[in-house]
């Protein structure tokens, strides 16, 4: 015979959110939930501070304030063909950037490619919650220069989200 319990949610007894360890479940390490955001838009700036690239916005809830949460994007840069391109990548955690650096997480210099070129980032943040968390890409321009988030040419950026349970 199967059975099947469906709930909407589980507390502990005392009434607060249980923790995978609290429920008998050893799981450190491994992968929690995972979400993703993807773009075809094409964005651009000038500014020489960052801009939020709006469609490139995701959210997670942590399930344990000992999680860490690892972040992979691959962000497509549009390289102009008339040289001296320069541009600043980073990811910001609830309106802040998670690096704290105004260099940003990636940055090309003087590529005068014409190329498209896709620029990964990796970050493993320790947001020490369990509230939920948005984190975006933003991007700028170091000198004012016109600079170009996914090319016309039909790129794609991809950016996601996975909770590592601890």
């Amino acid at each position: 015979m199967t059975s099947i319990i469906k709930v909407d949610t589980i507390q502990t007894a005392a009434g607060g959110t249980p923790t995978a360890s609290s429920l008998g479940i050893s799981g450190t390490g491994k992968i929690g939930q995972v979400v993703g955001v993807s773009t075809t838009t094409r964005h651009t700036t000038s500014s020489t501070s960052f801009t939020a690239v709006s469609d490139m916005s995701l959210s997670i809830t942590p399930t344990s304030a000992s999680s860490k949460i690892y972040l992979t994007a691959m962000q497509t840069i549009g390289i102009p063909p008339s040289g001296g391109y320069k541009s600043r990548i980073t990811i910001f955690r609830n309106g802040t950037n998670i690096n704290g650096n105004d260099n940003g997480m990636a940055s090309i210099f003087n590529d005068t490619s014409g190329n498209v070129v896709t620029i990964p980032m990796i970050f493993l943040d320790s947001p020490a919650t369990t509230s939920a968390i948005t984190y975006q890409i933003y991007f700028r321009s170091p000198d004012g220069t016109t600079i170009s988030y996914n090319n016309d040419s039909g790129s794609t950026s991809t950016f996601q989200a996975m909770e590592v349970l601890a």
